[in-house]
């Protein structure tokens, strides 16, 4: 069971998602900034047993360092990002 986000270090506004054998169910998954305000928030419903998806965020990102929030009912990963200047 896995979730993965890639790559680490961001140019652009998209990221990849890999879900690898994880419960079918609808996935929250939340961009944040290091103070923990909400930038960008999408659910998807995962129902296969391997999902890969490129996620677009529709906002400008600022150089930084960001936290990617994966949840559902059963499963809450972060995985931290770094946004690279355009």
């Amino acid at each position: 069971t896995s979730i993965r986000v890639f790559p680490t270090i961001v140019q652009g506004n998209s990221i990849n998602i890999q879900f690898s054998k994880v419960n079918k169910d609808n996935y929250f998954i939340d961009l944040l900034n290091t103070a923990g305000q909400k930038i960008f928030s999408k659910e998807i419903d995962v129902n296969a047993d391997v999902l890969s998806m490129k996620l677009q965020i529709p906002v400008a990102l600022s150089s930084g360092t960001y936290i990617v929030s994966i949840h559902s009912k059963t499963i809450q990963q972060n995985q931290l990002i770094y946004v690279s200047g355009k």
